[in-house]
């Protein structure tokens, strides 16, 4: 098992990718789900609640000539009830990261081709 010095380099290495990848006006494509944890220390397993809250912290990045939307969220049927709650607000409506962002949902199994976001 990585040690958490590795999974808070990796986590630092995601976040400055994500960071330079929304300067450069690219779309994203991530899933709305829990987060899951590693049982040992708490750490998260994935990155992709680290890549939302950097998209939302940094969208003034984003090069106004860029393609919308700036990320696609899959979601599935239990996703709302999944949102951790320290990303709830993130969500909120009223405070826009929302406008540049395109939902869609799973259908009946885990896989999704680029043919279904559009």
């Amino acid at each position: 098992m990585a040690s958490a010095a590795e999974v808070d380099a990796a986590r630092d290495f995601v976040k400055l990718l994500t960071v330079e990848l929304v300067a450069l006006g690219a779309t994203f494509v991530l899933p709305v789900d829990r987060e899951n944890v590693r049982p040992a220390d708490g750490r998260p397993i994935c990155f992709d609640w680290l890549i939302w809250e950097t998209l939302d912290a940094n969208q003034f990045r984003r090069p106004g000539a860029a393609p919308e939307p700036l990320a696609i969220a899959v979601q599935h049927h239990k996703t709302e009830a999944q949102i951790p709650p320290q990303y709830e607000a993130m969500w909120d409506p009223p405070k826009g990261f929302q406008e540049l962002v395109a939902f869609t949902r799973a259908r009946g199994s885990s896989k999704l081709f680029v043919a279904d976001l559009f």
